[in-house]
């Protein structure tokens, strides 16, 4: 794989990490706020949230 450190998804990632590390992250309001996504934007994401579970069961 290229230079994961400089990709915008490493980016992206270590920005999501800070934001889960705060104590005022709550997941219910991060959860109901994927319903105002455009739905292919939530394919995305889900998308995503399956990526991330198949890595980390690797």
């Amino acid at each position: 794989m290229d230079n994961i450190k400089e990709s915008k998804e490493y980016k992206l990632a270590k920005e999501w990490e800070m934001a889960v590390n705060s104590f005022s992250f709550n997941p219910k309001r991060f959860a109901a706020a994927i319903p105002d996504m455009h739905p292919t934007l939530q394919q995305s994401l889900y998308r995503l949230f399956k990526e991330c579970i198949i890595v980390m069961a690797g």
